[in-house]
């Protein structure tokens, strides 16, 4: 180190940080964010769906999980393969989990996929440790020995996704609209996961203003922002289609995501079960695209199939120019 360093020097670590050139950048083969479930959400990347409270912010987090872990299309979004979830509840007894998914399983004929669904997705919840093993309890993650058994099993389980819900009942910050705690306690972890690929889906609750807490902390590191909104629906006890209610996600921060894809998602709730509103454009965007990738049509032939099976109408020139701006490719 040299004197004028040495001289000028504030703290007492005499350490370095790691430096890069662009040249060893650009010669590195970095991994590639792959799809997990495409248009949504990816390998390595850091999501917050957050609203109101009984917005359906859980429920269709489950939902979602439950495909991704069978590797089963969940509406428009392709989920070609079965991940490895590690879903943390801070909230919800074992009884009202079983319940939600039971009803969620009712519809589904897949028996294989549910399967891969109950091997996959694993829970660590503090409502469902044994009494008599309380080194495996969760406690408030901003415990450092909590926080670090949590890294611990996120690496034993090889997790691909890992599940935060919510922040309010898994963190005890004295002020959750600062951004002090929110740096030392989640950053660290989210950090973490982010060096392994690992992506990460946290839930969180809007302020009284329906507004993200502490949003500028929370929204500079994240890949994707999502905001549910939920309408309940007129009681129409009689019609054996009755929604519950419908909720939206809102995209108000999305990196990877096309604007296209940015385009307001709504499900509905009816049953117990979660479903896909159905969305026109969505609709020629996902059929488009997997006639493409997993047939030798020509563009001309992928128009005739969706007109035929879907009555979706569009030109061959929007599927080649859709096939050239999202890189599609045969498989």
């Amino acid at each position: 180190m040299s004197n004028e360093l040495e001289n000028e020097r504030v703290h007492s670590d005499t350490g370095l940080l790691w430096v890069e050139s662009l040249g060893s950048i650009l010669r590195t083969d970095f991994p590639i964010a792959e799809p997990l479930a495409d248009g949504l959400l990816y390998s390595g990347d850091q999501v917050l769906l957050y609203g109101k409270a009984g917005s359906g912010k859980s429920y269709i987090s489950m939902k979602l999980m439950s495909h991704l872990a069978m590797g089963k299309d969940f509406g428009y979004f392709e989920i070609k393969d079965p991940k490895k979830i590690l879903y943390v509840d801070g909230e919800m007894s074992g009884e009202a989990i079983k319940k939600r998914f039971s009803a969620m399983r009712q519809p589904m004929e897949d028996i294989e996929g549910w399967s891969l669904c109950e091997d996959n997705l694993r829970y660590i919840s503090r409502f469902m440790c044994p009494e008599d093993m309380p080194d495996f309890a969760l406690t408030m993650l901003n415990d450092e020995s909590n926080m670090q058994r949590l890294m611990n099993t996120i690496i034993a389980y090889d997790t691909q996704i890992l599940v935060l819900d919510n922040i309010f009942t898994l963190f005890s910050f004295e002020d959750f609209s600062s951004p002090v705690e929110w740096l030392i306690h989640v950053n660290p972890l989210l950090n973490f996961c982010r060096k392994r690929n690992i992506a990460v889906w946290l839930i969180d609750h809007a302020n009284k203003g329906d507004k993200l807490f502490g949003t500028m902390s929370k929204t500079v590191t994240l890949d994707l922002l999502i905001k549910v909104d939920n309408v309940n629906a007129k009681e129409t006890w009689l019609d054996q289609e009755t929604t519950d209610f419908s909720f939206t996600f809102n995209f108000e921060k999305a990196r990877r995501l096309s604007r296209e894809q940015q385009a307001p998602i709504t499900f509905d709730l009816c049953f117990g079960d979660v479903t896909v509103k159905e969305d026109e454009k969505r609709k020629k965007l996902f059929y488009a695209k997997k006639y493409y990738e997993e047939t030798e049509l020509s563009f001309r032939q992928i128009h005739d199939k969706l007109l035929q099976e879907h009555e979706l109408t569009i030109s061959h020139t929007q599927i080649s120019n859709w096939q050239k701006k999202f890189e599609w490719k045969r498989k």
